[in-house]
């Protein structure tokens, strides 16, 4: 691995992402990475931001088709897969020759007790819960324990394949690890969830949770050694389960969509760590006793409400916020004034940064139909391209032009990108003052249907308290936490809350704290 090159791209997208770091995954030993893909190149882009180690992570081999991607690819050491849906045609000899050199990468890295980053799901998606797993994780961390435990201190390509091998060609002979670490008769599988509030908004934020490690030892040896088939499978099911622990899953998007409304509707303005927490919370509970009369009551008004505030282009915090009419037009007024004294400020950088934003809005505009989970990565793509090229020529056309040239290189180097931070705030902050502006337009235009969905709001509320009430107590968050020592600290159990007290938290903070990118470790 080149490891300059790797931390080179760690330290960048840690200023890319603007995030908060602290240590999460076992500091020793081979280690799996296991992560949901909800959000193409950015999902590996976090962890490698985020994990304490370097991970060694599998991508599709077409993306070495490209250049661009091709030289991170390297720096990053990554190991290319061959996946069947994009390579039909390939004989089964040619599968497995792919696979083989795939694994045999992987165990070299685990062997040498390092770590490695997958995603079990095998897919990027926008689903609203984790795609069913691929069986990959599991072939490979019970087919490194197999070698690890069985293979000679010679080639191992001069020895013997067992008789199990015929059911499971992972069990085949391939370069030996037990060498490496004679020792080693483990290895931790960390399940990463990776929770993204708007995911493809610039400046939005996202959770990362590192879950409770599962340790794949000798049990799992033993029953690979007695049945491969059954042994993926289980642990698979196992990988999936500690998955499920650091995810938000839903049925379908308007069940999330209802359980978010009731998040917001008791905790709104929650750390994200506990938006995401109380949102699971919610959700638990709510499949639970879908078929409850309460619950199926609650679902419906839920539905009504949400359609009549698309119906006339609101969101749930603009009837949440009860302010007044004078008092709303005073808001958007200051605002506004604000936003047009910044506005000179920030000119020069928006001419600057003009082809940035009209290519993302455009690559936003095409991608809004079928490719959600890429629009992220293509304005990620487009800022870390375009960027550079922009102010590399503004600079050097400037000190070729004007003089001192020295005076206005450091000028460039040290402005532009400020301007660019400034100019990016001062729209994403003017962006919200006109969507303000629309939505106290609105508020005059339907007073009678505000006042009605208020009303509404308020009694989904008391019926959701009311339920809560009746049923939440049977849903525990996580009894314990892992701190750095290992013991764990208990967590209190969720609040009760009254019926009609509409600001009271479901569920009290549980850890981490609220920024642009936020991580946990469970």
């Amino acid at each position: 691995m080149a490891n300059w090159g790797y931390h080179a791209v760690r330290l960048f997208l840690r200023l890319v992402l603007a995030l908060f770091f602290s240590e999460h995954v076992p500091e020793g030993g081979p280690v799996v990475l296991a992560a949901v893909h909800t959000n193409a190149l950015l999902d590996p882009s976090l962890l490698i931001a985020t994990a304490p180690r370097p991970a060694r992570f599998m991508a599709k081999d077409t993306l070495w088709n490209s250049c661009f991607f091709r030289f991170f690819l390297w720096l990053t050491a990554s190991v290319p897969v061959k996946r069947r849906m994009d390579h039909g045609t390939l004989t089964a000899e040619e599968r497995e020759a792919a696979t083989t050199a795939t694994f045999a990468a992987l165990f070299e890295t685990l062997g040498a007790g390092s770590c490695i980053g997958i995603f079990p799901e095998g897919i990027s998606h926008a689903e609203p819960r984790m795609a069913p797993l691929r069986s990959g994780t599991a072939r490979i961390a019970l087919g490194y324990l197999a070698q690890a435990a069985g293979a000679p201190l010679m080639d191992a390509a001069a020895s013997p394949a067992s008789t199990a091998s015929d059911a499971d060609p992972l069990l085949a002979p391939r370069p030996s690890v037990h060498a490496m670490h004679p020792h080693q008769h483990t290895i931790t599988i960390v399940p990463c969830g990776l929770s993204y509030l708007s995911r493809s908004s610039f400046r939005s934020r996202v959770l990362v949770e590192y879950g409770r490690p599962l340790v794949v030892g000798p049990r799992h040896l033993a029953a690979y050694q007695a049945n491969p088939a059954e042994a993926v499978r289980a642990l698979t099911a196992e990988i999936a389960d500690a998955l499920a622990g650091v995810t938000i899953n839903a049925d379908d998007w308007d069940t999330l969509r209802l359980v978010q409304m009731a998040k917001n509707a008791v905790a709104p303005t929650a750390a994200l760590s506990d938006h995401v927490a109380t949102t699971k919370a919610f959700l638990a509970t709510y499949e639970a006793h879908r078929e409850e009369a309460s619950m199926r009551a609650l679902r419906a008004g839920g539905m009504e409400y949400m359609t009549r505030l698309e119906s006339i282009g609101l969101k749930d915090h603009h009837i949440a916020t009860n302010v007044g009419i004078p008092m709303g037009i005073l808001g958007f007024v200051a605002r506004f004034v604000l936003f047009v004294v910044l506005l000179p400020f920030t000119l020069v950088g928006f001419f600057v940064h003009f082809p940035i934003y009209f290519l993302a809005w455009i690559v936003s505009r095409k991608m809004a139909t079928d490719s959600l989970d890429t629009i992220a990565t293509a304005k990620a793509i487009l800022i870390v391209v375009f960027v550079p090229v922009i102010y590399i020529s503004i600079t050097v056309a400037l000190t070729l032009v004007l003089n001192p040239w020295y005076a206005w290189l450091a000028i460039c180097i040290v402005g532009l990108p400020l301007v660019g931070f400034a100019t990016t705030n001062a729209l994403i902050y003017g962006r919200k003052v006109f969507k303000g502006m629309r939505a106290v337009v609105t508020i005059m235009h339907w007073r009678a249907e505000v006042a009605e969905l208020r009303a509404l709001r308020h009694s989904l509320i008391d019926q959701l308290l009311a339920a809560w009430i009746v049923f939440g107590s049977e849903t525990e968050p996580p009894s314990s936490t892992p701190t750095s020592s290992g013991a764990g600290t208990p967590i209190p159990s969720p609040m009760v809350p009254t019926p009609g007290a509409a600001s009271t938290p479901v569920l009290p903070a549980v850890f981490g704290f609220g920024s642009n990118l936020v991580i946990n470790d469970r």
